[in-house]
């Protein structure tokens, strides 16, 4: 029974990241307001009414993705962000930022 509770989990899981999308691209802007770290990408596909993907510092890996970010932004390299569905009429909220080197 536990067998099967956990690859139904695993299952599950699986799909809730199945139905997240990407963006990748590099900084345009970032700017920091009520704990929450806002930024647009340049040549965002994901993004056609140039909303803000964000993150709360709250979270676990924030300071990490900031100081991602910043770096990316000085050396004008391209992040990848992963979020539920590409904003269209609000901002979306960021499930996780990477970099490929």
């Amino acid at each position: 029974m536990k067998k099967i509770m956990l690859l139904i989990g695993l299952y599950l899981g699986g799909l809730t990241l199945a139905a997240a999308q990407s963006a990748s691209g590099e900084i345009a802007r970032i700017y920091a307001n009520d704990n929450n770290i806002y930024f647009k990408l340049k040549n965002d596909s994901c993004n056609p009414s140039s909303k803000y993907y964000f993150f709360s510092m709250a979270d676990e890996n924030a300071e990490a993705w900031y100081s991602l970010m910043l770096a990316a932004a000085n050396t004008s390299k391209k992040i990848i962000v992963r979020v539920a569905s590409c904003p269209t009429t609000t901002n979306a909220r960021v499930v996780y930022i990477y970099q490929d080197f």
